[in-house]
């Protein structure tokens, strides 16, 4: 760096303007070079998905490749019946059920039924325990830790959480949910 020449931004030499230049432009003006690629897709607001259906360029591919590609991953799920209490969810989607009332007010709302929705299990999202030093790391100086109070606090905090499994939350499992037909006759 010593021996190189120093050149100001105002200097003559950082930069200078051509004519001539070739290239791809996007129609909005953007300069891509010699990659048309990149500027058709910049340019562009739809494309062709696979099948030939035109989709959003933001989009692989269209809803129906889309719903078609889901339904076979669905189909793949191993099944297990719902027991009509653990918590069940749409399958790419944020719906959650937690008992067959709910399900059925949801199927009345949107005019179809429990058998022809994508359902899975849901597996809980527990509580975990807080390492205080991890907690406080941009408030404590380097290799710094917590003072031992506190940490006995926490350790107190963390031994109620390991003993009670605090569930926070729920989240979609891969098992796909059978509804038992008698189901209906267990809520009345």
């Amino acid at each position: 760096m010593k021996d190189e020449k120093m050149i100001l931004d105002t200097s003559d030499e950082a930069a200078k303007f051509v004519t001539g230049i070739s290239g791809w432009v996007s129609r909005d003006g953007h300069f891509c070079g010699n990659d048309e690629r990149i500027a058709r897709y910049i340019g562009s607001t739809h494309k062709l998905c696979e099948c030939g259906n035109i989709v959003e360029k933001m989009w692989i591919k269209c809803d129906r490749c889309r719903a078609k590609e889901a339904q076979e991953r669905f189909n793949r799920f191993p099944k297990k019946e719902w027991d009509g209490e653990s918590p069940i969810a749409l399958f790419d989607g944020e719906e959650f059920f937690f008992d067959y009332s709910a399900l059925v007010d949801y199927c009345e709302d949107h005019d179809t039924s429990p058998e022809k929705l994508m359902l899975v299990h849901c597996r809980p999202n527990y509580a975990s325990e807080i390492d205080p030093n991890e907690l406080y790391c941009d408030e404590l100086p380097e290799d710094g830790e917590v003072d031992s109070n506190l940490a006995a606090e926490f350790e107190k905090l963390n031994s109620y959480i390991r003993e009670n499994k605090i569930i926070l939350s729920w989240r979609h499992d891969d098992i796909a949910v059978i509804i038992d037909s008698d189901s209906e006759k267990k809520e009345d």
